[in-house]
């Protein structure tokens, strides 16, 4: 039998345990505006493993295309890691609001080409980023 100490330091153990995993896979955050019904969005994430996506209206799944019911602005949590974030190859780009964060992902590419509603991006990028190439490309909304 455990005395209270003991559990104390169990449950502070497993708590840390979550705060180490949740750092270690911390998730890309991004806002879309979704402005039309039954809108189908595509995240342009290439070449990686997606774990789980959060997409912010109770579906949780590991598919990069989501089909949205209503008009609303929606925070998608994206669990994985990938190395490009693209939009220059996507049709989706005129639905990303904001870019909260990008977790822990170790992008080496990032393009947001063509984001003309994208008002803000973190004011880091990741340390591995190695392709910047059209990075702002007619954002013409980025609050600097």
């Amino acid at each position: 039998m455990y005395d209270l100490q003991e559990l104390y330091d169990l449950f502070n153990e497993k708590e840390l345990l979550k705060i180490l995993y949740n750092l270690y896979e911390a998730p890309m955050i991004l806002l879309y505006h979704i402005h039309e019904t039954h809108k189908t969005i595509t995240i342009p994430l290439f070449d990686g493993y997606i774990n789980k996506i959060d997409w912010g209206d109770d579906n949780i799944n590991k598919e990069l295309k989501h089909t949205y019911d209503a008009v609303k602005l929606y925070e998608i949590k994206i669990y994985g890691d990938c190395p490009t974030l693209d939009y220059m190859s996507n049709n989706t780009y005129d639905y990303l609001f904001q870019v909260i964060t990008y977790g822990s992902f170790q992008l080496k590419k990032i393009n947001f080409a063509r984001n003309d509603k994208l008002i803000s991006i973190p004011p880091y990028f990741p340390k591995t980023i190695q392709d910047v190439s059209d990075l702002f490309y007619c954002c013409f909304g980025l609050k600097y």
